[in-house]
């Protein structure tokens, strides 16, 4: 009257996956899992407060392919969990030091992930991070949408990130809500997908 569930590797090419014995595999049912950006973003992302600087560049469909990496046995590879890690170390060394040299966050990042999933977050995050959100909202009726797609794509997560963290949202409402439109009337994917993030 019981039922066991196993999770772990499985297969020859898996760093620290065990061969099972024929007869275990005879009487096992095995389903293979893989964890979705989209069910990792919404039921454990936003949740737990991940970074949303790392959150909109996973989400950006030309950077997917690093949320799950080759798994590799001696270097850093792009993970759930490896991105969760290295989210949540970029947000703390954040609250403490305001101005984060770039060096030592291609640093920290090549220390959770592979080498070109480090370089392309450090360059999306040089865009994402040089917006300055509080500013922009307060002066939304003369700030223009950028013309560069990636700018595009970083202010939009920039903005939203910024709105749904805010203690006070009803004093940012109509800086935010005026840029929300500037993206509806120009860039309508993007404004689509700042109200579903919201």
């Amino acid at each position: 009257n019981c039922v066991m569930i196993a999770d772990g590797n499985h297969g020859h090419n898996k760093a620290g996956a065990k061969v099972m014995f024929s007869g275990v595999m005879n009487r096992v049912f095995i389903i293979k899992v893989h964890a979705d950006f989209k069910d990792w973003k919404s039921d454990f992302a936003i949740t737990n407060n991940i970074h949303p600087g790392v959150m909109s560049f996973l989400e950006n469909t030309m950077y997917q392919g690093f949320f799950h990496e080759a798994e590799q046995v001696e270097v850093p590879w792009g993970s759930p969990r490896a991105w969760t890690r290295f989210a949540n170390l970029l947000a703390g060394l954040e609250r403490m030091k305001k101005d984060l040299p770039i060096g030592d966050i291609h640093t920290i990042a090549e220390g959770h992930v592979s080498k070109e999933a480090a370089s392309a977050f450090v360059n999306y995050y040089k865009i994402y991070s040089r917006f300055n959100i509080p500013e922009i909202i307060q002066n939304a009726k003369n700030y223009p949408i950028p013309d560069q797609p990636v700018d595009k794509y970083a202010l939009a997560h920039a903005l939203t990130s910024y709105y749904i963290g805010a203690h006070n949202r009803k004093s940012i409402l109509d800086g935010f809500a005026l840029m929300l439109y500037k993206y509806a009337t120009q860039e309508e994917d993007l404004a689509i997908a700042m109200v579903h993030n919201l």
